[in-house]
């Protein structure tokens, strides 16, 4: 195989990845949809919304339509975790999450939070938190 055609079976243009969605429940905005809808379809998509326009529900959203269709767990990323919203709509949805954030004072905060939904879930805090490293050792300043 020539490395043009490596490229080629490489591209990702015009082809889809995922499967018809399963579940898009009336909660959401059309334009929530849509972007739910694609994404659930591409299967190698993103969805970068701004703030405030619900990422967390959408990625809800996605994530229960990848459960439904593969029958495995999801794990939802949030590289700036802020106060956690992210993270804590995916605890209490019976989802795993891992987030960072360079601001000691957000991630003090997400930690408060993400123990709330551990408590909402009944679930114990310590399968939330594997790390115990301080959190002024792990933030950027």
């Amino acid at each position: 195989m020539t490395y043009e055609a490596f490229l080629q079976d490489k591209a990702q243009i015009g082809r889809n990845s995922g499967f018809e969605p399963l579940w898009i429940p009336d909660f959401l905005f059309d334009f929530q949809k849509s972007l739910c809808e694609w994404a659930i379809t591409k299967g190698r998509g993103a969805i970068f919304a701004d703030c405030g326009l619900g990422k967390t529900p959408m990625q809800l959203v996605w994530s229960q339509n990848v459960v439904q269709h593969t029958n495995k767990p999801v794990l939802i990323l949030t590289p700036y975790l802020g106060v956690g919203s992210e993270a804590y709509g995916a605890v209490i949805n019976n989802r795993k999450a891992i987030g960072w954030d360079t601001k000691p004072a957000y991630y003090a905060q997400a930690v408060k939070n993400l123990a709330a939904a551990a408590n909402h879930r009944e679930i114990e805090t310590a399968s939330l938190f594997q790390d115990e490293t301080p959190i002024e050792a792990i933030s950027a300043e």
